[in-house]
Formats: C-alpha cells, structure tokens, sequence
C-alpha cells in the first residue's frame, strides 16, 4: 500500500494528471494496477536477482513499466498535447520524457527508494544515487520541496486552479496518513527485498496485470485498430529495455546502507507544499515556465543521461556501484 500511494501521488495527483486519484475509488480500476501492481513487480524482478542492485537496473525496468503508455493512453503515438495531433510510429519527445523520465523515475524509484527507508532496516537503494544527491542536508530538502510544490503550481495552473488546495491537501493527508502508519509498522524485514511480496503474491501481481492489460489492449484496438508497424515498434521497445534491464541487473558491490535524513514528511512540510502549489496555481506565466522546464528539459536530459549509463552498463559491467562514483 505503500508503495502504491506514493506512486499515484507523485506520478499522478502532483501534475494534476489525476488530482482526486488517491481518494476517488472508480479511478484506482486504472491506477492501482499501473502504479501499484507495476511498481511491485519491478522491485521484486530488480532486488529479488540479488542485493546488488543497480540504478540503471531500476531505470530500465522503470522504462518497461511506462510503456504501457502505447497501448493504454496511446500518447506514444498520439501525443494529445501536440497540436495537431498526429499519429507516429514513435514520438520521440514524449517517449523520451514519458517513458524514459516520469515513470522510471517519478512513478518507479523514488516511491520504491522512499518506502524502503520505511519497510527495511539497513535501506540500500538510497546508496545508488552519485553522494551529491545522498548528501542532501535539511535545507536543501527544503529547498527540493518548494521546488516541487512550484511544479505542482503550475501544472495545477493550467486545469484546476481553484481546486489545488483542496485536491492537493485531501492528497496530502491520504499519504500523510500511510505515511505513518507505514512508521508505527517500524521496519518488517533487514532489507527491502526481503519486505516484498513472497511468490504467491506476486502470481496475484501478475494475473492482475496480464487481465488489466489484456482487457485495455482489447478494448484499444476495437476502438481505434493499431497498424502493424506501430505494433512493431512497440514490440520492439518492449525488447530492447528488457534486454538492457537484463544486462544492469546487478553489480559486483553492494551499495552501502544508506539512512536519508531529516526526510520532510511531517505536517507542516505538507501544509508549505499545499499552501506553495495552491499560490503558485493561481500566479500567471512563472509557475508554467518552471514545471515545463523542469518536466521536459531538464527530465528530458535526465532520461538521456540514463540512457547512456544504462548502455555503457549492458556493454561493461562496472566494479564498482553506481552511488561511489
């Protein structure tokens, strides 16, 4: 449950994809499945190989995760937010901001690294980000906050300005409140992989997804058919990314357990996030700048970076893991 709230909310409610998904049940059909099942089932391929882990492991399969995004949204060939929109193989802005950003990394591994600094006693996938980002103090979590919230501003900005209190703060309280129950839980299990669902549950994770997507994929192409070779191109994608995850799937060193501190995720931390987004979804013009920017320049790079590190990784394995550089 953990991990399934923290991924609606970061990769949904925040950008205002989904504002009321973390508390309007019909919509968790979609998102529990996607954000929740998907997720899981990334941890458990990624950590359960071994507890040597790999960032660009997690990333890959992160990547494999947002793909769905062809047969489900579609966006990957149809972006709706291109005008006019028109119908691709690939588009390549989109696969690289979509696929290879915001559900690698938003939707994947930072739920998965922040609930693990819950559920595990020695948390060790904190260790693989590079020390500058691990040694982030209080002020610069703050700092990384009010960054976030101004985001959150300005992609609330744009569909639901009025709204962004109340759909950002009854949000807040729903993470909040597991949150804390995940604490007085205390950590169940020395290291994450030991905390994720034993084999059974994961033939549930699976069967959950294949009847998911099996009835989407049915339902997308009796509604608007998919020609053959956008089929293959995602066929494609789908084995490429496998075969790299495959191939970043461990390292020769453990990354060492790594406690993040002074993590901002009390109440008034979320009263300043909500308070910050609502003011910033009601300022014209700067807000929008910050989040577009933020979203698809600098996640844009970030993806790329990824790539790169994730094919030198396939090509070499490293002696070292990723963190100690």
């Amino acid at each position: 449950m953990l991990i399934t709230t923290l991924s609606i909310a970061l990769a949904e409610v925040s950008i205002a994809s989904s504002p009321w998904g973390l508390v309007f049940p019909p919509a968790w059909l979609l998102l529990v499945p996607v954000y929740g099942a998907q997720p899981l089932l990334v941890a458990v391929i990624v950590l359960r190989h071994g507890r040597r882990p790999t960032l660009t492991a997690l990333w890959c399969a992160g990547v494999v995760m947002g793909l769905y995004e062809f047969y489900i949204t579609q966006v990957l060939w149809t972006p709706p937010w291109v005008d006019p929109p028109y119908v691709t193989l690939i588009d390549p802005t989109t696969f690289v901001v979509v696929s290879m950003f915001w559900h690698p990394f938003v939707a994947t591994i930072l739920p998965i690294v922040l609930a693990e600094q819950i559920m595990a006693r020695e948390p060790r996938l904190a260790g693989l980000f590079p020390r500058r980002i691990r040694a982030f103090g209080r002020r610069g979590r703050w700092v990384a906050l009010v960054f976030l919230a101004v985001v959150s501003g300005g992609m609330y900005g744009q569909v639901l300005p009025a709204w962004t209190a109340i759909a950002l703060g009854v949000s807040a309280l729903v993470v909040w409140g597991v949150v804390v129950w995940a604490r007085r839980a205390g950590p169940v299990e020395d290291f994450a992989a030991e905390a994720l669902p034993n084999r059974a549950g994961v033939r549930w994770i699976v069967a959950i997804l294949v009847v998911f997507f099996g009835i989407f994929i049915v339902v997308a192409n009796t509604s608007e058919p998919v020609s053959g070779a956008r089929q293959l191109a995602a066929v494609v994608c789908y084995a490429f990314f496998v075969l790299l995850a495959w191939r970043n799937l461990r390292h020769r060193r453990v990354a060492p357990t790594t406690r993040l501190a002074a993590l901002p995720v009390g109440v008034w931390p979320a009263v300043a996030y909500v308070a910050i987004a609502s003011a910033m979804a009601l300022t014209p013009v700067f807000p929008t700048v910050v989040a577009t920017v933020a979203v698809w320049v600098v996640g844009g790079a970030t993806a790329l970076t990824m790539f790169g590190l994730a094919v030198v990784g396939a090509i070499r394995r490293r002696e070292s893991y990723p963190g100690s550089a």
